[in-house]
């Protein structure tokens, strides 16, 4: 089941990471369920700006127009269950220097790539500790966004309503503290339609500023 949540609005804009938090605790607790993380429904992704390489001396530069960007918990490959097929999961203890703070929703410090992305930015096979930003492609944006280091590669998802570079094109990066829309996927023992209303009402008992939308189920 897949629910999309607003969090902190108004005066508790700075208890995103409580709340967030909270929910995954009450989920956790409720009947069936096998599994919580943060993630879309595999297959999806939101819109993004492309992607770039770092220069290599070797191949040069390599960029992709536009990606789609998962933001999660390392424990969304589990619960999505999507394969982990090279590297690792990225580490949540690592944080950006100080004055590097990224503007707006730039990746974590360490992301994974789906295997297209690998394919075509690193056919020589070698996307591990490939370092990689999120590229302007000419918009009056200001500093460059900051590298983050691939970890990992994880096998390709599809799904039929989504179609494009978002859905074929995909980078994983950790859930930014501020980001206010948070994607849940929650796996379950119960039919789908049965526990996405209980899903729903679970969040949405956690805290008054949290908005729930329609849970989609995945059966």
């Amino acid at each position: 089941v897949y629910a999309n949540v607003l969090l902190g609005m108004g005066p508790f804009r700075d208890q995103k990471p409580q709340l967030r938090a909270a929910i995954i605790d009450r989920l956790r607790e409720l009947p069936g369920v096998t599994g919580v993380a943060f993630g879309v429904m595999p297959g999806k992704a939101f819109g993004g700006p492309g992607l770039e390489t770092e220069n290599d001396p070797a191949s040069g530069q390599r960029r992709l127009p536009s990606v789609g960007t998962v933001f999660i918990s390392p424990d969304y490959f589990r619960v999505a269950r999507i394969a982990l097929l090279k590297g690792r999961l990225p580490d949540t203890s690592i944080a950006r220097a100080p004055g590097a703070t990224p503007r707006g929703f730039a990746f974590s410090p360490e992301v994974l790539v789906n295997q297209e992305v690998a394919h075509r930015l690193w056919p020589d096979g070698r996307a591990l500790g490939a370092r990689v930003r999120q590229s302007d492609f000419g918009r009056s944006a200001g500093a460059p966004a900051p590298w983050s280091t691939v970890v990992g590669v994880v096998d390709d998802t599809r799904m039929p309503d989504v179609h494009g570079d978002r859905a074929e094109l995909q980078v994983y990066s950790l859930v930014p503290q501020v980001l206010g829309d948070v994607p849940i996927v929650v796996r379950t023992n119960l039919p789908g339609d049965e526990a996405a209303p209980v899903i729903k009402r679970a969040i949405a008992s956690v805290h008054p500023a949290i908005f729930v939308r329609p849970p989609l189920s995945g059966d």
